[in-house]
């Protein structure tokens, strides 16, 4: 006959001091958070985040107290290699920490898990080896593997189904390795049975945020009234507050309701009107959500004129369409640089690459939002004027294709920011830009950058200014915040140096009807 896990559980509870710090061990994966949160660590430890175990929350285990396992994970592009979260009260009581792993194989995720009674509590993630950046942390119930909020026998026979399994077996489950060690062992059972009984209602907190469909049916984010409703959903209960502006204020605070819903009265200025949202939880969570509401007539045209004699102008240079860590032979260059003098005095944004892989793309990019007068949700065709100064003669010979007419001028427009991204070993554009001599949705073909002079035999060839008139073939819609990017480079067939001097980018977005 089987025994009862709780009794299990009690037995368990005796045998604490198995559950002192031990040895760094691996943490394979983790179980369903409850709970997440996001920071920046910048030397030194991360700014504390504070958190309420609250009764009315909770369901506590034995003991009046509940198992928390915390998991610190890095996020985006930073060196951040996160140490195990240290956990605080006012009484040392307050929190205790029962295992600590530094590590997950292949990853720099850090586990901790640690017994809590109700109190207000401060998880403070630290940096291992001096790195930094930003992180996420993530809290669930310790031994909660099917993550339905609380730990109860079927949590427990889970566990005891997989005991013996080790990382690298064939179906090892990492969700039951409870402290990261890569084996599911008795230690992630005795942890679980402490925690028999323990339970919360608090979820990952999110947040919507909308203008009234009453108002705004089309759902454009333009109203005629001074006045508007801008409505939303959240956690029932969360405190939610409003920011008229999205300038970091709050005006008005009002609680979910028993379904999460909430509302506001906003009044409105002429023309672009930013609001945002910030709600949160019991536990310390919060979520926010921002929108641009427009009061007026229709969109005018946005017009904007770039100089590369004053500066970069905020435009920003990348390439696209080559190996993740290219070799010095494809001698990328970028940045502002004197003309070449034959075109002239002043400087001009250079950039240069020698198409090593058959495919180079390089590209200049630029936002617009709502102080260039983008309006939000608002269809443009995007006009372009570009001059720019080429070296590639008219009728010339060179690998893979010729050095004016095989190099293909684009321009266009995104709501999404351009940015190369790594696959298998190559960088692409995250965006549409078509292939060499097609375009696509976010940059279509202006023309070559041949400059109609003769071939020359020996020395350099000499620059020409070359400009052109282009409309792109696909209209772009800006965000909900009101930006968009501009997108102007050059699609390589010619395996060769190329090597261009922007000198002036115009633009005209004109609204169109939706």
């Amino acid at each position: 006959m089987s025994r009862d896990p709780r009794c299990r559980s009690s037995r368990r509870v005796r045998m604490a001091p198995t559950l002192e710090p031990i040895e760094r061990r691996n943490l394979l994966s983790t179980a369903s958070p409850f709970a997440s949160f996001q920071g920046v660590i910048d030397g030194g430890p991360g700014t504390p985040i504070a958190v309420t175990v609250d009764p009315a929350d909770f369901g506590m285990a034995a003991g009046g107290r509940v198992l928390l396992r915390i998991e610190a994970r890095a996020l985006g592009e930073g060196s951040l290699d996160p140490g195990p979260t240290a956990i605080r009260g006012s009484s040392p009581a307050d929190a205790r920490t029962l295992t600590r792993r530094a590590d997950i194989p292949g990853d720099t995720a850090s586990v901790t898990v640690a017994s809590v009674r109700p109190a207000a509590l401060s998880l403070r993630t630290t940096a291992q080896h001096g790195s930094s950046g930003a992180f996420a942390l993530e809290v669930s119930l310790a031994g909660d593997v099917d993550g339905d909020g609380r730990v109860d026998r079927s949590d427990l026979l889970a566990i005891r189904s997989g005991l013996g399994g080790r990382a690298g077996d064939s179906g090892f489950d990492p969700v039951l390795d409870i402290n990261g060690d890569g084996r599911i062992g008795l230690i992630d059972l005795l942890i679980t049975g402490r925690n028999f009984g323990a339970s919360t209602q608090i979820r990952p907190l999110e947040a919507t945020l909308g203008i009234d469909r009453a108002a705004d049916p089309d759902g454009d984010g333009r109203v005629d009234s001074d006045v508007v409703a801008v409505v939303g959903r959240t956690t029932p209960g969360a405190t939610v507050r409003l920011d008229r502006g999205a300038d970091g204020s709050f005006d008005a605070e009002t609680t979910a309701d028993a379904v999460g819903r909430y509302r506001f009265v906003v009044p409105l200025a002429d023309g672009p009107n930013p609001v945002a949202i910030e709600a949160s939880d019991s536990f310390g969570q919060s979520a926010s959500a921002r929108i641009t509401v427009i009061r007026g007539g229709p969109a005018s045209t946005v017009s904007a004129s770039f100089d590369f004699a004053q500066g970069d102008q905020g435009w920003q240079a990348d390439f696209s369409d080559l190996p993740v860590d290219p070799d010095p032979i494809f001698e990328l260059d970028s940045g502002i640089r004197p003309l070449p003098p034959e075109v002239g005095d002043g400087t001009g944004f250079l950039l240069q690459g020698h198409n090593r892989s058959d495919d180079l793309f390089m590209f200049l990019k630029r936002k617009l939002g709502t102080a260039d007068g983008v309006l939000p949700h608002q269809a443009y065709e995007a006009r372009f004027t570009i001059t720019v100064a080429s070296d590639a003669p008219s009728g010339a010979f060179g690998i893979g294709g010729a050095p004016g007419e095989s190099v293909y001028l684009k321009a266009g427009a995104s709501a999404v920011e351009p940015l190369p991204v790594a696959a298998d070993g190559e960088v692409w554009l995250n965006v549409d830009k078509g292939q060499q001599s097609q375009g696509g949705a976010a940059a279509s073909v202006v023309g070559t950058i041949a400059n109609g002079q003769e071939p020359v035999e020996s020395g350099p060839q000499p620059y020409a200014s070359l400009t052109f008139e282009h409309t792109h073939a696909v209209p772009v819609r800006a965000d909900a915040e009101g930006n968009l990017w501009l997108l102007v480079g050059t699609d390589s067939a010619f395996e060769g140096l190329t090597a261009l001097y922007y000198q002036k980018i115009d633009v005209e977005l004109v609204p169109v009807a939706s």
